[in-house]
């Protein structure tokens, strides 16, 4: 059977299967779940992909979905590129921009909107609100390669 003519059975398949589908796709964070394991292997590019997948799904079994890997070092990095005039603090919107750069699923960016950033946010803020809307605490990340 050629592609064209898988479309057109697809074209012939009942259209609340797809949306049943999509429904459980959504539920489930599928998609985000692959992003966030496309995200980990292309920055690790592990020699035996297989393990690594296994051990990035261990990960996210034991540390839920909101799992990330950037360092304490990188953090202070993002924030001083939003922190230009060195004031020792960046705005709301500078936050949610700065949030946005290391958010990697839907999940992360809803989560940004959604949440309730003070207007003037300092180092600490920022390291607070990377916990608590990409679900990393300092002490839980790893340090870069």
């Amino acid at each position: 059977m050629c592609i064209r003519d898988r479309h057109i059975k697809m074209d012939k398949i009942d259209n609340s299967l797809v949306i049943e589908a999509q429904e459980y796709l959504r539920e489930h964070r599928i998609l985000e779940l692959f992003e966030d394991l496309c995200s980990h292997l292309a920055v690790a590019q592990p020699e035996n992909v297989e393990q690594f997948l296994i051990e990035q799904l261990k990960l996210k079994k034991e540390q839920g979905p909101k799992y990330t890997i950037y360092s304490e070092n990188e953090l202070d990095n993002i924030f001083k590129l939003f922190d230009l005039r060195e004031r020792g603090y960046i705005t709301k919107d500078q936050c949610k921009k700065a949030l946005s750069t290391i958010a990697h699923s839907e999940y992360h960016y809803k989560m940004i909107q959604d949440d309730d950033i003070p207007e003037k946010v300092d180092i600490k803020d920022f390291k607070n609100l990377c916990g608590k809307i990409l679900g990393v605490s300092v002490g839980e990340m790893q340090e870069a390669s």
